[in-house]
């Protein structure tokens, strides 16, 4: 389950969620897509959040933070979990973990680094007493609640430049009508966002085309091309391949039960790439 956060996060928080793993038969992977959006999670039940990044694994206890991202990481899955988060706002890394958003940027961070291991241990323990997934989101958002900080908001010309923004946005658009320096726009942009404008820019038109197919699983792949504004196929395929770890034609065949979570199986079908 998936609603709105709490009106006091809302200028923080998007939404929160309450989940649980549907892996069968032991521990799976399966490829995390960017989300074009900063995360924390907290593992209520099943063993320590386990990520493989880069061809290495580490473990990231029961809480962890998710920072912006440009490609996939793999995710180990077990049967059994159970799990809360919450997907962040531009300007909450600063808010709510009290870095920005660029020291977090295509890291995963334990949840105990940023606030204490005795905070979060806590937290995490009035969440396990929670007997409903409702009930224990209300506590997740009162936790939350407690750690804001009174920081500045968003930088006024990036938030302007959020608000229009767009995949087909062309950063020297949003440079001129900032009133910035190229150089000076761009890193307060990835000071609040986690990456550059052109960059989010990228993830944000990957993420269009994963809703489009989650809408017609069966659109023509050139079409698809054409309809999300990229140059050809071989562009829309290169770049669908480096986010999310499979190819177009992979992806369609695992049709994923949640557009973000690719599950794969690299000993016996190779589809994931690494690299």
């Amino acid at each position: 389950m998936e609603r709105p956060a709490h009106p006091l996060l809302r200028p923080f928080v998007r939404s929160v969620w309450h989940g649980g793993s549907t892996a069968r038969g032991g521990t799976q992977t399966e490829n995390m897509a960017p989300s074009a959006e900063m995360h924390i999670a907290f593992r209520l039940q099943g063993p320590t959040v386990r990520l493989i990044e880069g061809g290495s694994a580490a473990a990231y206890g029961h809480a962890v933070a998710c920072g912006m991202r440009a490609s996939f990481y793999i995710k180990e899955t077990v049967p059994g979990t159970m799990t809360v988060g919450a997907q962040l706002r531009p300007g909450a890394a600063r808010a709510l973990l009290g870095v920005t958003a660029d020291e977090l940027a295509g890291r995963h961070v334990r949840l105990g680094d940023l606030w204490g291991d005795a905070t979060v241990n806590a937290a995490l323990g009035e969440m396990r007493e929670a007997k409903r997934p409702e009930e224990r989101l209300r506590v997740m958002e009162a936790f939350l609640v407690s750690r804001v900080r009174p920081v500045r908001g968003l930088h006024p010309a990036v938030a302007q430049s959020l608000m229009r923004f767009d995949p087909a946005s062309r950063v020297a658009d949003l440079v001129r009508e900032s009133g910035y320096s190229h150089r000076a726009f761009i890193a307060m942009f990835r000071q609040e966002v986690g990456l550059p404008p052109k960059l989010y820019a990228r993830v944000m038109r990957f993420r269009q085309v994963l809703e489009r197919l989650e809408g017609d699983p069966a659109i023509d792949w050139a079409a698809l091309a054409i309809e999300a504004g990229y140059s050809d196929q071989a562009h829309f395929s290169r770049e669908f391949s480096e986010f999310a770890g499979v190819t177009p034609e992979q992806y369609r065949r695992i049709a994923p039960a949640f557009k973000d979570h690719i599950p794969v199986n690299f000993i016996q079908d190779g589809t994931a790439r690494r690299g």
